[in-house]
């Protein structure tokens, strides 16, 4: 029997911020929700008080032909170069969404941010439709626009201390 293929959606963007400073960004769950709530159709249904391994967050992204619901377990915490969600519970057949944190100069006050979100559709043609129809699309600007979201908001922040 024929698996689904696996779709990768890679990006990544440059913050002028120390690592330190965006991975705990990005592991602080009321700066996720600043990031990710709303971005695409995205709604986030539960978030834990803090991101450890283990912990669970509840995602539905909404649109047209079907909402598509799923928890995410942070399963690889490794400040503060690496966050790790994989499916817990959904629809997707398979579901892993990674965020790389790396210094990008000598000082470190440039830091790279790269998310690999990589999932598999369930088999057939109502699903295959779905997913050529938006759900592809509404995953590509869900890494997108949080990804620009969270630059703007970690530069606004530095800009605002000076």
């Amino acid at each position: 029997m024929r698996k689904e293929p696996v779709v990768l959606i890679e990006r990544s963007t440059e913050i002028a911020r120390p690592i330190r400073e965006v991975f705990e960004f990005y592991e602080t769950p009321g700066n996720f929700r600043r990031v990710t709530d709303g971005v695409a159709g995205m709604e986030l249904e539960r978030l834990p008080a803090d991101f450890r391994p283990g912990s669970v967050v509840a995602y539905r992204l909404r649109g047209w032909p079907v909402d598509l619901r799923w928890e995410a377990l942070l399963s690889e915490y490794q400040p503060p170069e690496r966050l790790v969600n994989v499916q817990a519970k959904g629809q997707f057949l398979e579901w892993s969404h990674e965020r790389h944190f790396s210094p990008l100069d000598r000082n470190g006050s440039f830091t790279r941010v790269r998310e690999l979100l990589a999932y598999r559709m369930p088999r057939g043609l109502v699903n295959s439709l779905a997913h050529r129809l938006f759900v592809r699309q509404k995953l590509e600007a869900f890494v997108i626009e949080s990804l620009g979201s969270a630059r703007e908001l970690l530069e606004a922040d530095s800009r605002s201390k000076r």
